[in-house]
């Protein structure tokens, strides 16, 4: 058993009562206050309803596993939750409604110009927060009364979680009487009211709404929306590791399949396990090849971010990677002044050809030889007559190329 104040389901944020997305305690208090008197039942009926109630949630835990968290009872009374997660084709769009008088619009964003103007995109997101829903069941259940119940979406307005309140009830008052309902309930949630906040693969939010006069047993929105909007980000991305983690996955490289916690999820959301990242990062790094530090689908190659790489390799090896990036840059870049591990370099000033041509020493012509009588190798010669730029360098390459084809035809010309 556990405690209101626990939960399964739960996402840390700056604002308690924002990022406890089950509202245990709140929804404790809540159906606390709704008990009251029953009516005096004969002890067989007791018997068959505390008989029902037990089939009922031995069947709901089956079905929904950890989604399902039986509390302490309350006064002998049964009382349980159910997180409801929506099942999401894709990513779901986030639009914010900034309609001047306050009108929430759930069509879509081109319908007209009008509304296409108080549309604003805010994000994409692959999971919603969840809808809970809260039970505490009565000893008149099923045959006499609808259970207790609170409805949770503290991301939802308050007038669209008391929507959900109403459709509960309704669906109540048509069942046969002595018959289940929670299963019911926990459907529609889960399914239909979907379309009650969302069209095709947008979701829309409005601006805060005036939670007076509403129905006290649905819990929505508490905090502004725009502190809402990164808790809803934040928890769609543990969601999405959570998920993660617990599938079964293969390995493209070493082709063996373990749970998604051996296994390491790259930006490009291409999946390989541990062991095989470690071994073809620290290869690597040994070797000095950090160019080819990229995913390994040979159809990706994106490179592997920094802070992957801090957690794959040991303090040693990253400063060694770091080194090699660095000198990478620099071999690419030579306007940097120095490289790692290099003295700095003595700075000099740039200067013209003519004040370089005065300064350095009178160049042989193109006939004359070396004063040593021997021939300078035309490498010699243009180091210390080439200062008048590429057109010198140009020339003497030429000149090498006709003093080959002349020693290869065994006859020599002075250059």
């Amino acid at each position: 058993m556990m405690t209101p104040g626990s939960s399964s389901t739960s996402v840390p944020g700056d604002e308690a009562d924002a990022g406890n997305w089950d509202a245990g305690v709140e929804t404790a208090a809540r159906l606390e206050a709704m008990v009251h008197a029953e009516d005096e039942l004969s002890e067989e009926q007791i018997q068959a309803n505390n008989q029902t109630q037990e089939d009922e949630l031995l069947a709901l835990q089956a079905i929904y596993g950890d989604d399902l968290v039986i509390f302490d009872n309350k006064d002998g009374l049964r009382f349980f939750q159910i997180s409801l997660h929506y099942q999401l084709a894709g990513d779901i769009r986030v639009y914010l409604n900034v309609c001047p008088n306050g009108r929430t619009e759930t069509g879509a964003e081109n319908d007209d110009d009008d509304d296409s103007d108080r549309l604003l995109y805010a994000c994409s997101l692959q999971h919603l927060p969840p809808v809970v829903l809260a039970c505490l069941l009565p000893r008149l259940y099923p045959s006499h009364r609808a259970p207790y119940f609170v409805v949770a979406a503290k991301w939802l307005d308050e007038p669209e979680v008391s929507s959900f309140c109403s459709v509960l009830d309704e669906i109540w008052a048509e069942q046969p009487a002595g018959q289940e309902v929670v299963y019911k309930w926990v459907d529609w949630l889960s399914t239909s009211s979907w379309f009650c906040i969302a069209s095709d693969d947008q979701i829309v939010f409005g601006p805060d709404a005036d939670s007076a006069g509403g129905d006290d047993r649905a819990i929505g929105r508490s905090c502004s929306l725009d502190s809402m909007i990164p808790l809803i980000q934040r928890y769609s991305k543990e969601r999405s590791h959570e998920i993660f983690a617990r599938r079964i996955h293969e390995c493209g490289v070493c082709l063996s399949e373990n749970t998604g916690r051996n296994f390491i999820q790259l930006p490009c959301s291409h999946s390989f396990c541990v062991k095989c990242m470690e071994t073809q990062c620290r290869i690597h790094v040994k070797e000095g090849s950090v160019a080819r530090l990229t995913c390994p689908d040979t159809s990706c190659r994106r490179p592997l971010p920094p802070a992957l790489l801090r957690g794959l390799l040991g303090d040693g090896e990253y400063a060694r990677w770091e080194s090699l990036v660095l000198r990478g840059c620099w071999t690419r870049c030579p306007t940097w002044p120095t490289a790692p591990g290099a003295a700095p370099r003595a700075w000099r000033p740039a200067t013209t050809p003519s004040a370089r041509g005065a300064s350095s020493p009178s160049a042989p012509s193109a006939g004359s030889g070396a004063t040593s009588g021997t021939p300078a190798s035309p490498r010699t010669r243009c180091s210390t007559s080439c200062w008048n730029g590429r057109r010198r360098r140009g020339r003497w390459r030429r000149r090498r190329r006709t003093a080959r084809r002349c020693r290869r035809r065994g006859r020599w010309r002075s250059f």
